[in-house]
């Protein structure tokens, strides 16, 4: 996977984990809230490792963005 979608992807989940956790704190669910801790330590370290390591081979993302107009 590139580089620059793996990041994209654990900065989204780290957002989403974010808020799961500010709520998890927010209703007293020390369980989330210790569960939550854990995954976002996770994906900090993801981070951390993924922006130090360069990629070492070549990789090509294509995206295909369009509109399907189906009509019946």
């Amino acid at each position: 996977m590139p580089r620059k979608l793996k990041l994209e992807g654990l900065q989204a989940e780290l957002s989403a984990v974010e808020l799961l956790l500010k709520q998890a704190i927010e209703v007293g669910d020390p369980i989330g809230e210790m569960q939550l801790t854990h995954r976002k330590q996770k994906i900090e370290n993801e981070i951390s490792q993924t922006d130090q390591h360069p990629e070492m081979t070549a990789s090509v993302a294509l995206f295909f963005w369009w509109r399907t107009s189906l009509r019946f």
